[in-house]
Formats: structure tokens, C-alpha cells, sequence
């Protein structure tokens, strides 16, 4: 291989080997990820807009058999992102068009996306500078990519809260989200909040020390 190129494995989920698809056997050297998505398909773009969108996550709806793409977006100004999504049918076409989760004041970066299957709804959460530090806020958004009520502040404090993720419970239709927190030594929290994006309660999962 050149310096530039790399390997891909492919992993059939049907458990079944496929011809030209042995397990954790290479598929072919590729010169770019584009490459490699011609094995399954062509590209989508989710967004062509010319500014810089980055850290894209996805969720996917299992009633409406769609995806929902979520990115930092510099489409208002270079260094003051927000958050943008794009629903995305089962077959890799646009459902609709771009549009903003958060466009408040200051950046808001690095979301993460999680279906909720009882509401049929997403939770978006993201690193929120409109405060002046760093804190986590979160939106909900329906199945048709409408905003559900306003901005959700699920963690707003000294110091820096970053790095956020979130996942769904099906069984107590709640949210587990944790968060990087450094206002202290640098832990690991995690937070459950309802459907609706209220506050249960919080633990300190690294209480010991410095964690990354």
C-alpha cells in the first residue's frame, strides 16, 4: 500500500459469508472512503452547503425506517457553529431539506443523536458556549424534523462540560446522558432525564481522579 492508502474489512451482519467478503478479510486497497462507499452504494450528501460541516452523528427511526444525520455547521459565520440535521429514508435519499436544531448565540458543537421509539421523536444533545464556558444542552425533535419546545439546559455550571453522549431505555422511556465535567478533576458523569428532558438525577462515574 502507499502511504495514503488503506485497508477495509467488511463484516457481513447476516452472519453468512458473502463471495469477495470473507470475515476480517480485506476487501481491496482504496485510496479514499469514497471508494470504499461504492461497495454498498453511492454517495448521499446530507448537506452541500459551501461552509464546513463536521462531526456528523446519526440515529436511526425504526417506525418511519429513516435515519436522522446530525453536524456541526458553519453556514452563519466561520467559528460559530451550530447544530444542523437531515433526515435520510432507509434507501440513502434526502427526506426534506437541512435544517437547524440550535442557531443561538455563540457556537454549539459536537451533538450527538438518539432515537426515542416510545415518542417517536429524537433527543439531540451538544457542548453549548452561549454562556461563555462550555455546558450541555439538548433539543427534541419529532419524526418529521420539527423542533419539539425549546432548548433543553441539561447541564449548566462552572467549569467545562464536555464531550457528550446519550442513549435511550426503551423499558423506563428515559435518557442516559454522560458528559466529560472539569471543573473538578476531570470525571465522568452521567445523567437520566425523562421523555421530556427533566432532570432525574446525576452520578460521578469517576470520582477517584483525572479521567479522559
Amino acid at each position: 500500500m502507499g502511504s495514503g492508502d488503506f485497508k477495509v474489512y467488511g463484516f457481513n451482519p447476516n452472519g453468512t459469508q458473502k463471495a469477495g467478503w470473507p470475515f476480517a478479510t480485506p476487501l481491496g486497497t482504496v485510496n479514499s472512503v469514497a471508494d470504499f462507499i461504492g461497495f454498498l452504494g453511492t454517495n448521499t450528501a446530507a448537506t452541500t452547503n459551501a461552509s464546513a460541516q463536521i462531526k456528523p452523528q446519526v440515529a436511526y427511526n425504526t417506525t418511519a425506517n429513516q435515519y436522522l444525520v446530525v453536524w456541526d455547521d458553519e453556514r452563519n459565520g466561520a467559528g460559530n457553529q451550530d447544530i444542523f440535521a437531515q433526515r435520510v429514508d432507509a434507501n440513502g435519499n434526502l427526506v426534506g431539506v437541512n435544517f437547524g436544531v440550535v442557531t443561538a448565540a455563540a457556537s454549539q458543537a459536537t451533538p450527538d443523536v438518539v432515537y426515542n421509539s416510545t415518542a417517536n421523536e429524537y433527543l439531540v444533545m451538544w457542548e453549548d458556549f452561549r454562556y461563555g464556558n462550555t455546558d450541555i444542552f439538548g433539543q427534541r425533535v419529532d419524526a418529521a424534523g420539527n423542533l419539539v419546545g425549546g432548548n433543553i439546559s441539561l447541564v449548566v455550571g462552572p467549569g467545562q462540560q464536555r464531550w457528550p453522549t446519550v442513549a435511550y431505555n426503551s423499558a423506563t422511556n428515559q435518557y442516559l446522558l454522560t458528559y466529560s465535567n472539569d471543573a473538578g478533576d476531570g470525571e465522568i458523569f452521567a445523567l437520566r432525564v425523562d421523555a421530556a428532558g427533566n432532570f432525574l438525577n446525576d452520578v460521578n462515574l469517576t470520582p477517584a481522579g483525572l479521567q479522559n
